[in-house]
């Protein structure tokens, strides 16, 4: 939540402090009236551009470092000028730095609701989250007109994974500033969390209306559509997150699965190494790179991302999972199956894991199904409803001549496979 989605009201009032000539004498202004003038002007213009003007982080730095360097400032122009520089650490990536700046503000102007949401945007960021709802209470209290301080409650809820109390302020958000798309995309976040997914989608939607080059509402609508089974609509809007924003690790996650579903496997493979590239120690890129690569046909590639993944996050028991995936394709049974004993270990419920050998079986028979155009569906999961999966192979038997009985086995994945090598 930037400092600057203020009410352009009170940035007004307060620039008009910093500013304020004093009243002039009865003799007409001296001259040292003017050069005083003339200095107020001059120190409230560089608070202004301080506080409020575009400009990237690091000239703001500078801005803001020059104005409180000054030896005389008035107190207005010293708020804004810690406020500003505030901002600046903030964005920088140095919330601890930026919170004394945002106290001094406070405490020179107390009544200023901005700078409650400045201070509860960095107690946020810093993990502090009960003294950003009461931030952002303050400023909702200081000026109910003004979307920041609900926005700011409902980002602190969930945070505390309480979405149904951050549905209550972003709908009032969006009643006090209809137009604000990213409150619709926070709205969004919420309602995907409650597995509310239809209201998700509208909002999502209702957001790219407003602002159709933002990027985190592809990333949202991409997860409904992959979890909808929407694959094609979810690699498209995958796709375009990254186009605008092409360093957003969210966005490549987003994109190197929905190019995965639709079997995309070297846009995924390039989406993978983007999101290592970011964060080349996180546990999940890698082993996001290393299921990628377990699914191509050299699945000797993973071996290394596996391996990283698993040192990197000893209980990303999805990292087991890919692992055992590519030991047991490469026919290293007893590793493979000490990989899903550990991955069981670490996250029990998360599948029937006394299955998980059948369903690699099914992974690769979907994965080389799809890439034949004969299936549609997830490539891992929906277990619980075969049909599809049955129905493809069928439609595959009857194209090669054989009795169509829709029964997976490890013979008919290899034949899969090998008639999918021929087209890739």
């Amino acid at each position: 939540m930037s400092m600057r989605r203020i009410s352009q009201l009170a940035a007004a009032l307060l620039l008009a402090a910093v500013v304020a000539a004093p009243p002039a004498l009865a003799a007409g202004p001296t001259d040292s009236d003017r050069d005083r003038d003339a200095a107020a002007a001059e120190q409230g213009a560089l608070a202004a551009a301080c506080a409020f003007a575009a400009m990237p982080t690091a000239k703001r730095l500078d801005v803001c470092r020059d104005l409180l360097a000054r030896p005389t400032i008035a107190d207005p122009a010293r708020a804004l000028g810690s406020l500003g520089l505030s901002e600046a650490l903030r964005e920088s990536g140095d919330a601890m730095a930026a919170l004394p700046f945002v106290e001094t503000a406070i405490r020179l102007m107390p009544t200023f609701g901005p700078a409650y949401l400045s201070r509860g945007s960095t107690l946020l960021e810093l993990g502090e989250i009960d003294g950003a709802l009461r931030d952002a209470s303050q400023a909702i209290d200081m000026d109910r007109r003004n979307p920041g301080g609900y926005m700011l409650r409902a980002e602190a809820y969930l945070r505390q994974s309480a979405p149904a109390f951050a549905l209550g302020d972003l709908d009032e958000a969006i009643a006090v500033a209809p137009g604000y798309a990213q409150a619709r995309l926070v709205r969004a976040y919420a309602y995907l969390a409650l597995d509310r997914k239809q209201e998700a989608l509208a909002d999502a939607r209702s957001a790219l209306k407003l602002d159709p080059e933002m990027a985190a509402a592809y990333m949202v609508r991409a997860r409904i559509y992959l979890a909808d089974g929407e694959f094609q609509r979810a690699a498209a809007d995958a796709e375009r997150a990254v186009a605008l924003a092409p360093e957003d690790r969210m966005a490549l996650d987003s994109a190197s699965v929905a190019f995965t579903e639709v079997v995309r496997m070297d846009a995924a493979k390039a989406a993978a190494d983007r999101l290592v590239a970011l964060a080349p120690d996180n546990a999940e890129a890698l082993n996001a790179r290393c299921w990628i690569l377990a699914l191509t046909p050299d699945p000797e590639a993973a071996l290394p991302d596996c391996d990283a993944a698993i040192a990197a996050g000893p209980e990303e028991f999805q990292a087991y999972d890919s692992r055992a995936l590519t030991y047991w394709l490469l026919g290293r049974i007893p590793e493979a199956r000490a990989d899903l004993a550990r991955a069981a270990e670490i996250k029990p419920d998360f599948w029937d894991w006394s299955k998980r050998e059948e369903y690699f079986v099914t992974v690769m028979t979907r994965r080389y199904l799809k890439s034949l155009g004969h299936y549609d569906g997830p490539i891992d999961g929906g277990f619980d409803d075969l049909g599809p999966t049955v129905e493809a192979i069928r439609a595959y038997q009857a194209d090669i001549g054989i009795e169509p009985t829709g029964e997976q086995s490890p013979a008919l994945m290899t034949r899969l496979g090998q008639d999918v090598a021929k087209l890739e």
